[in-house]
């Protein structure tokens, strides 16, 4: 019925939630090189500082920023954001240093899973655009240190994942969506 404008916040710059904490939602400002913090749910963004580590490509903040970027939280783990893009970087300090990940597929989507047995780290899914030899569904299992292709040339569906979300509850389960085709979903094979 009534909308309040948020405070503190600038023009084109999109907010996420930290998925652990429902009282923290960042916002970045690639081209500033500045995260805004708010701590009382998105209300007002109170908070920011000056952001280290960010990729050379450029790009907005949030989803549908300049060249694609946008900021990614993990479930679970407070203050852990991924900028995903042309580049994909990690921080686990709410977004003040990020680290690039190198030799990481073309990157559309990406999403969180549980994590593998014996880790306490999601595992990471991604549907990867780019080139028919590049295109395809992917799975990390050491936060993105490596790369696992997870589907193959006959399971393509189109080349057209618009989609992706890992399964919080089933280690390797993955759902994609596919522009048209349905909704899949996929385990590890044994």
């Amino acid at each position: 019925a009534t909308w309040k404008e948020v405070a503190g916040l600038p023009s084109g710059v999109n907010p996420i939630a930290d998925r652990s904490n429902p009282a923290k939602f960042y916002a970045l400002d690639m081209a500033g090189h500045r995260m805004y913090l708010s701590t009382d749910g998105g209300a007002t963004f109170t908070n920011s500082y000056e952001v280290t580590g960010l990729p050379a490509t450029g790009g907005g903040g949030g989803r549908g920023g300049r060249g694609g970027s946008r900021l990614v939280a993990v479930g679970g783990k407070e203050g852990d954001l991924w900028i995903v893009g042309q580049a994909l970087c990690h921080s686990i300090d709410g977004g003040r240093t990020f680290k690039e990940t190198p030799n990481h597929p073309p990157i559309g989507q990406l999403s969180f899973g549980k994590a593998p047995p014996g880790k306490d780290y999601p595992a990471i899914f991604v549907a990867a655009g780019g080139g028919a030899a590049a295109a395809g569904l992917y799975r990390s299992d050491d936060e993105g240190a490596t790369w696992v292709r997870i589907n193959d040339a006959e399971h393509q569906w189109g080349n057209r994942f618009e989609c992706i979300a890992g399964d919080p509850r089933i280690y390797g389960r993955v759902y994609v969506g596919t522009n048209g085709r349905g909704i899949l979903y996929g385990d590890i094979a044994n």
